[in-house]
């Protein structure tokens, strides 16, 4: 799997975003992705985490959950490696 990434300069921060549609290893992560799985945090277009993750939440039970993420760098279903690349 490949994804590939835009870096945006917004003030002392480094932040990404996704460039683009990824390639996809297998049918299997093209289903979750974006709703289990996907480039950053979920529900955030440009973060500060440049990489692939399981999307979880921290503090279910607080007024305001935290989104939190746990990086991967195998695709759980097909064993591919997930690359995360600079756009051209």
């Amino acid at each position: 799997m490949r994804v590939a990434y835009n870096k945006v300069y917004g003030g002392p921060v480094v932040v990404y975003e996704q460039a683009g549609p990824p390639r996809f290893c297998c049918d299997g992560m093209r289903r979750v992705w974006a709703d289990l799985i996907g480039f950053g945090l979920k529900g955030h277009a440009r973060t500060s985490y440049c990489g692939v993750g399981l999307f979880t939440v921290y503090g279910e039970y607080l007024p305001r959950p935290i989104p939190g993420v746990i990086d991967i760098r195998y695709c759980p279903w097909c064993g591919d490696r997930i690359e995360v690349v600079r756009a051209p």
